[in-house]
């Protein structure tokens, strides 16, 4: 505490050297008279550098000044400073690891989700449901349009599926009557020769003819001649053997059984196709040439019991000619010379009257060439 004069009146610590002494010039006591009250940084009278906080007593010159050591004080902000910088940065890490693990489960999940489902639809599993799985309310149209592609991709597998279908089917069927064509015969009977060959069982053709059908074409219009060829094939669809009707050949026991699983009895069942014209074929497997012409005989009078009119023959009925080859094939023989055989015997039959079977004699390709 100081008078108007600058004269210290009183001081804490007590320091009695200093008490009633003036100190007019020093900075603290100046800045004390010079302004009723404020603050100044100054080393004090015993030495110590302080913040000094000062004010004029009210009704007196004297002045009042109290001050803190500026190093305790500077030491407390730096405390204080470090202590809110610790918080800000505790605050700054929760806040960070609060948008990574929310980045993390709203936005990077759900678009690597979005993206495996979309690999996988581009990789054909068209099946996966994106709009399924829960998503936050950004994501639901982009899934529901990845849902939509998929559908699309389904769509559009299913109308490419049903197009090869359909060519398919116009490759291998005879549009008219239904029955397979001749491409397909030859396909049939290539691995049928190639499996009687290795499973040493004989394989039978028979080559189908309607007889004099073109006199029936000129008689009764081409509308009659399709319902004609149609009604013939049915016969030729329902009256071959059937697999109930196949017994294996006797000497089936001393096939390999891995050649017994590879024909399986479940395959012994015969295949008719559309020549050409009226012209029909029947591959029968595992068949002698008795059981051929067994076959043949019973879809001769099949055809005949359909009593369709034919005023261009001498009994007046449609009819069919009927030629039977059966061979066991050898490696190195060729299916076209069985179906050659056959379409001999058709032409035999033919010069023999027509409406009747002949049959080929029985042996192998190799003997006959």
């Amino acid at each position: 505490m100081i008078d108007g004069s600058g004269t210290i009146l009183a001081q804490y610590p007590n320091h009695q050297d200093l008490i009633g002494r003036q100190f007019g010039d020093h900075p603290l006591v100046r800045a004390m008279l010079g302004q009723p009250e404020g603050l100044v940084t100054a080393t004090a009278l015993d030495g110590v550098r302080r913040i000094f906080g000062y004010i004029q007593l009210p009704g007196t010159q004297a002045h009042i000044a109290v001050g803190l050591d500026e190093n305790e004080v500077l030491a407390r902000v730096n405390r204080e400073m470090w202590t809110a910088l610790g918080e800000v940065s505790a605050v700054a890490a929760l806040v960070l690891l609060g948008i990574w693990f929310g980045g993390e489960r709203m936005l990077v999940r759900p678009i690597r989700a979005l993206a495996n489902t979309a690999g996988r639809i581009g990789r054909g599993n068209v099946n996966t449901r994106a709009a399924e799985l829960p998503w936050a309310a950004e994501f639901i149209p982009l899934a529901v349009a990845l849902d939509d592609m998929a559908g699309q991709l389904i769509a559009r597998e299913q109308e490419l599926r049903d197009s090869n279908s359909q060519l398919r089917e116009l490759a291998q069927v005879d549009a008219l009557t239904g029955l397979a064509n001749r491409r397909t015969f030859n396909e049939r009977l290539m691995a049928e020769w190639k499996l009687a060959s290795k499973l040493r069982q004989p394989i039978a053709v028979l080559m189908i003819d309607v007889d004099h059908f073109k006199l029936f074409n000129d008689h009764y219009g081409h509308v009659q001649g399709d319902a004609c060829l149609r009604k013939v094939s049915g016969v030729l669809m329902s009256a071959t053997r059937t697999h109930a009707d196949c017994s294996p050949p006797a000497h089936e026991t001393e096939v390999p059984p891995s050649f017994q699983r590879m024909a399986g009895r479940a395959r012994r069942s015969d295949f008719a196709a559309r020549y050409g014209g009226e012209e029909f074929a029947i591959l029968l497997q595992g068949a002698d040439l008795e059981t051929a012409l067994q076959v043949a005989e019973r879809l001769r009078r099949e055809v005949e019991n359909l009593l369709m009119a034919h005023a261009g023959v001498a009994w007046g009925f449609v009819s069919i000619s009927v030629g039977a080859a059966s061979v066991l094939p050898m490696e190195q023989d060729s299916p076209q010379d069985i179906t050659e055989g056959a379409d001999a015997a058709l032409y035999a039959a033919k010069r023999q009257g027509r409406n009747r079977v002949v049959g080929s004699a029985p042996q192998t390709l190799s003997q006959a060439s």
